[in-house]
Order: C-alpha cells, then structure tokens, then sequence
C-alpha cells in the first residue's frame, strides 16, 4: 500500500487516474493536506464518504504521535518529541523570531556519524527515516500550530545525505507547486561535509541552502571529533567548494561550534580565516551546547575567538542557541528527558 505522503502532485494524479477516481480528485487531496494541513481522510469533507472509505482502504496515511512537548518561553522554542509507528522516539523544534519561525527537522533515529560533541552520537543508529516520516513532521506541526513554518532546516537527529534519497523526494514533495510550494531558497540542510551527496542534491535544488559543520580546520583533530573526516577531510571539503562553485547558487555556510580549549584559539580563528577566504561563503560561529554525558564546556573565549574573525573576508554571524534549557539547540537532540518549564541563558 503506497503512502499518500511519499507522493508528488503528478504521482498522486496518475495513481488516482488509474484507480477510476476522477481528476480533480488529486487537487482537492493536495489542497486538504499541504494548504490546510488535514491530516485524515475522514476529514476531508468535501470529498464523497464512498472515495474516502476507498482512499483510506488503497493509501496509507500515518502521522506521528506527538509523544512530549516542552516549549521555553523566553526563547519561543517548543521541542516536540515524535514516536515513530514501529515505537522509535525522533525529536523536531520549531523556533519563533519576530516573522520568522524556523521548524528543524531530523533525518534518522539517532545517527551514525559519532561526532563526540553531540548528544544524538550517543544513542547510536537504529535507521534513517522514510519520505513519509519526513514529510509528516512538516505537516503535523503545522497542524499543531495553525501554520507553516516560514523556514526549514534539516539540521535535526541524524545526517541527512546519508538519507539523499528519501531527502530529495521530501524536498521534492514539500516545494511542490501544487502542494506545501515551499522556497527552496527557504531550506537549509546542514552535513558533516558528505561531499558526493552535496553534489547530487545541488544538481537536484540548486537554490537550497547548504551548510557544513566544520568545527576545526586541523585534520587530526576534526578526525578526532568528527570521525567522518577520515572520510571527507577537510582538505577534500574546501577543494570541493573551491572547484565546484558554479554549484552554488547560495553561498555555503561554513558552521563552527566553539569548544572550551579545544578549537577556540586566536591561532584557530586564524586558520578558519585562512581556510575560508579561499571560497565565498557565510561563516556561522555556535556556542557548544552541553548535555548530560559529555565533558566538553562552551568556550570561554567566545569574544576574543569573535573579534579574531573580525579580520575575514566572507560575512560572519554568532548563532545565540535556543532552547538550550529544554535540551533543543544544536547537539543537544537526544531524547533527553527534561522538564517543559526551564530557565535559559540566552535566544535564537
């Protein structure tokens, strides 16, 4: 039985054509689920109770239990956790500034990549998520909320171009015209620097935002935190960039989280320097974001670290986390259990 999640406007249309219904039935179908965000067939009304009945018998239709939410409100963030049909428990935030309100959706159950900093590294890998799973977390919020996010970001649990596959077609689903008619210019998807997968996703959306969790210009010791680079080092990352920057429609982000007397040396903000002149791209400075079982602190050499990067090139912003009382912010996702009324040091 094929998800009606997991497919676009033309493959609802044709799967519908073919099973008798007639053709503005995928329209009205569309609109119920990306413009007013229903999320069950018997509530869509304005179709026959005879075509819901079948709908429901030829399509799955599976949303996410929203198993916990935590909000803090100095920062306006709400953490949503989300079990899963088969019980697994992913977390997605939805983060409200002035206009914009930014939904950070995850990719997998946990992740594989084991960077040491980060608490979803912890729980290990259990499995990716399906195009439906992503699809539904946009929709169920939404739901839940009254009205879409203003941006997405794919920075949530896991690494999404281990999941290049299921992203593109959510990707695909979400900026479809007919339906949710997301921005692609409204998308970021944040990676370890999986360089192939950045390719192949930019020849498929050109126009979405791309950014690269770096966290040390140093091979041995991004290795040692990141031991994805003994894949893709660094090297191999901003040669990349360098050599394909007609790629780029957007300037990539370059993401840098500040680590107590690890990685956040004038001598390290030098290097960053030196390694991202090469290229045109934004520079997004995070403060590490503690969590229970990891003995890293945030810097506290934040400023000096910021006036250091003053002397670059390219743009660069501090990222002030959200969310970190509720165990929300970047690293931080791991289904940690935590109260919904904490007090925070600081917003997004």
């Amino acid at each position: 039985m094929k998800s009606i999640l997991e497919l676009n406007y033309s493959e609802l249309k044709e799967s519908l054509l073919e099973k008798g219904y007639r053709k503005y039935r995928a329209d009205q179908i569309y609109k119920h689920l990306y413009k007013r965000f229903i999320l069950d067939f018997d509530d869509m009304t304005d179709i026959s109770k005879i075509d819901r009945e079948k709908l429901k018998e030829e399509f799955s239709f599976i949303i996410p239990e929203i198993s916990e939410r935590h909000e803090e409100e100095e920062s306006k963030t709400i953490k949503f956790n989300l079990k899963l049909t088969d019980e697994n428990i992913i977390e997605t935030v939805v983060i409200s500034a002035g206009n914009r309100v930014t939904q950070c959706v995850s990719s997998e159950v946990g992740c594989r990549l084991g960077c040491v900093f980060c608490a979803t590294a912890g729980l290990g890998y259990n499995r990716s998520l399906t195009v439906e799973e992503y699809v539904s977390q946009v929709l169920l919020i939404s739901n839940k909320t009254g009205s879409r996010p203003t941006n997405l970001v794919f920075m949530g649990m896991g690494e999404p171009l281990m999941n290049t596959d299921n992203l593109i077609k959510a990707i695909g689903i979400l900026s479809d015209m007919q339906g949710f008619d997301f921005g692609l210019r409204k998308i970021t998807v944040s990676t370890a620097g999986i360089i192939p997968e950045i390719e192949r996703l930019l020849l498929n959306f050109p126009n979405i935002g791309i950014a690269i969790s770096l966290n040390s210009t140093n091979e041995k010791q991004r290795t040692e935190l990141m031991p994805i680079n003994q894949k893709y080092p660094v090297k191999d990352i901003f040669n990349f960039l360098s050599t394909k920057r007609t790629l780029f429609k957007r300037r990539p982000t370059i993401e840098y989280i500040l680590i107590d007397k690890i990685n956040d040396s004038e001598k390290d903000a030098d290097q960053l320097i030196k390694l991202t002149d090469r290229i045109p791209c934004k520079i997004n400075l995070i403060p590490y974001n503690p969590h229970p079982g990891c003995d890293f602190k945030r810097s506290t050499r934040i400023d000096p670290f910021l006036n250091r990067m003053m002397n670059a090139k390219n743009a660069v912003t501090f990222r002030q986390s959200a969310g970190t009382g509720i165990y929300a912010a970047c690293g931080q996702l791991a289904n940690i259990k935590t109260s919904s009324e904490t007090e925070i040091e600081d917003d997004e």
